[in-house]
């Protein structure tokens, strides 16, 4: 009994539109819901935009994106070994400083800091 009421619910179609007739024209020869569909068409498109800007400007206001840098770039990572699984070196050129660091999952430590020597390939600035 109580299966018998669940599948006579799920027939049921609870529809907001009601699907144009394929035979309904209007008196001036157009089909009946063609205005109506374009028209929700178009909103449509003009909320799925609207929506898709207003997640970019958030993610733009929250610095979520990665913006182009202007003008020449301060931060490098010049060398890195891998210790262990768990433990990496890396080498970190700053401006004209560089800087040893440990990282790992108990924490990142400053080993050490020296002045940046000039390599070759590297051009002045």
């Amino acid at each position: 009994m109580v299966k018998q009421d669940l599948t006579r619910a799920r027939n049921v179609k609870n529809s907001f539109t009601k699907p144009a007739d394929a035979g309904a024209v209007l008196q001036n020869g157009a089909a009946g819901l063609d205005l109506l569909t374009w028209a929700r068409a178009l909103f449509a498109l003009i909320a799925t935009l609207a929506l898709i800007g207003l997640v970019a400007y958030g993610a733009r206001r929250l610095n979520m994106l990665q913006g182009v840098v202007k003008g020449p770039r301060r931060l490098k990572i010049t060398e890195s070994l891998m210790i262990d699984p768990r433990r990496r070196l890396v080498v970190v050129r700053f401006d004209d400083r560089e800087h040893l660091l440990l990282l790992s999952p108990a924490g990142d430590r400053a080993i050490s800091e020296v002045a940046a020597k000039d390599t070759p390939g590297e051009p002045e600035q």
